[in-house]
């Protein structure tokens, strides 16, 4: 059980740092599509929460697959008779997750919405 417990931590710490540097990576790769999207219209806060949204497109299924195997994972190695959690606990989870994914993302993505649009687009295509 303490095993169990040290790896869930250091995969729930490996999934925080994980979350803010593919949002790094994906405002970067994404840098001249923002700021021509800026340039016909969208506001910073748009552009921003576009990348949000982006990022928890893929979290979704993910969280839902992570609450499945963990579950079945804690019913593996478990030496007891455990219940599964309820469907509003599991249901928690999932939006609990959710919401620690956008809080995550939403920093770097408002970092990167605010770039210049001229600065960006003028610079050289890399």
């Amino acid at each position: 059980m303490d095993v169990l417990l040290v790896f869930t931590v250091a995969l729930v710490l490996l999934a925080l740092v994980n979350a803010v540097l593919v949002t790094w990576a994906t405002v970067q790769d994404a840098r001249h599509a923002s700021a021509i999207e800026r340039a016909l219209g969208a506001s910073p806060e748009q552009v921003g929460w576009a990348l949000v949204v982006a990022q928890l497109l893929p979290a979704l299924p993910g969280a839902i697959l992570g609450i499945l195997v963990g579950v079945g994972l804690y019913d593996a190695v478990g030496r007891h008779s455990s219940t599964v959690p309820s469907g509003p606990a599991l249901l928690g989870v999932l939006i609990v997750t959710l919401l620690v994914v956008a809080m995550l993302t939403s920093v770097p993505a408002r970092i990167g919405a605010r770039t210049s649009v001229a600065e960006t687009l003028q610079s050289e295509l890399a």
